[in-house]
């Protein structure tokens, strides 16, 4: 499929797909733009909080994986859709603020292997995207933010472990 001339249309299609995925469980990862409050993260069973930050994540490496796949059989022909950048760009900021489960033994994979793929994925943008729209240079600038600090950094984000017990119980 990489060497058709629908590739791009099968690019777009396939991450839009589990875009759709990543974005019903993203609301609950803090330190994003689309989060939820803080009092409602905290208000919310530590259960549900877990499922939606696991699956969300789960979609992510997938996402990386399918882009990784493709890549490999394209032959270096560089992605010129803007959507492409802004899936990269919401999965890494997702990525840097859930750090603290890509910790050693996740079932995620190597934290490793997730940065080289994201790396990957960065290099596939179309060197004029960059200067064609003013924002993109922001955004992938903040990609090679995460891609150089992930795993290094200690997580900001609380585990659910530290959370209050006392809201162990609360549902909303």
């Amino acid at each position: 499929m990489a060497q058709s001339r629908d590739a791009s249309g099968y690019i777009r299609l396939h991450t839009v797909w589990l875009q759709s995925y990543i974005d019903l469980y993203r609301f609950l990862v803090p330190g994003i733009r689309e989060s939820v409050s803080r009092e409602v993260i905290t208000n919310t069973p530590d259960e549900y909080v877990s499922y939606c930050q696991q699956n969300v994540l789960i979609r992510i490496v997938q996402l990386f994986d399918f882009w990784s796949e493709f890549f490999k059989n394209c032959e270096n022909e560089p992605v010129k859709d803007i959507y492409f950048v802004v899936s990269l760009y919401q999965a890494s900021q997702i990525i840097d603020n859930l750090q603290h489960l890509l910790q050693q033994n996740n079932p995620f994979g190597d934290i490793n292997d997730i940065r080289k793929k994201l790396q990957a994925a960065l290099d596939m943008v179309y060197p004029e995207l960059r200067g064609r729209f003013p924002r993109m240079k922001e955004c992938l600038r903040e990609i090679k933010r995460v891609i150089n600090t992930l795993g290094l950094a200690q997580p900001t984000n609380p585990t659910l472990d530290e959370r209050n017990e006392s809201q162990k119980d609360k549902y909303h």
